[in-house]
């Protein structure tokens, strides 16, 4: 993709309001880190301040609402363009398809990512469970069971979260003294302590 596709990209990619790592970043853009560090200073230039978070489970945070225009195209679409690009010869005409693809293809992703868009709570949760999990700090949560009613508290040392249809918290519990998963969005509240562990 071009410079500047990538940059839109990244803008909508980080407007789900989720932390995402340089890594991973450079991952979906198909770049290398430090072009995703010259993107971010781009978008900084532009007024648009994306927030680093350091350490090993850092990365970027847009804690801004910035209004794009929603961009979409399906899978089916870019597998079409694939083969078309393919079969193409002539050299004028391939590159100009190659920018075609380069654009179309930097939407596709957008709108993959954009489906996992978190809600204000929710981002809030994820954000202070990600710096908990840097700092290797207990936190308190108030969370809805397992069975969808119940709403229990408990304190938790949070190791990791994944995505699997949507964000769950990997932690050892204290009340079960046993390690458990926990689904972002049943958190109801939050709270990091200043307790290590």
């Amino acid at each position: 993709m071009g410079k500047t596709s990538n940059v839109i990209t990244m803008l909508n990619i980080l407007s789900s309001g989720r932390k995402y790592s340089v890594r991973e970043l450079a991952g979906i853009l198909e770049t290398n880190t430090r072009m995703v560090r010259i993107y971010k200073d781009d978008l900084e230039k532009a007024g648009i301040f994306v927030d680093a978070i350091r350490g090993p489970y850092g990365g970027y945070v847009l804690n801004q609402k910035v209004k794009l225009p929603n961009r979409e195209f399906d899978e089916e679409e870019i597998s079409l363009l694939k083969k078309v690009l393919a079969a193409t010869s002539e050299a004028t005409e391939k590159e100009k398809l190659s920018n075609l693809f380069d654009k179309i293809n930097s939407i596709y992703k957008e709108s993959q990512h954009a489906k996992i868009e978190l809600s204000d709570k929710d981002r809030t949760v994820f954000n202070k469970m990600n710096l908990a999990i840097k700092r290797h700090e207990k936190v308190w949560i108030k969370n809805i069971g397992r069975d969808g009613k119940e709403i229990k508290e408990r304190i938790i040392h949070p190791y990791h979260m994944v995505f699997i249809k949507g964000w769950w918290i990997i932690a050892f519990c204290e009340r079960i003294q046993a390690i458990r998963s926990f689904e972002l969005v049943k958190v109801l509240d939050i709270k990091v302590l200043k307790e290590k562990f």
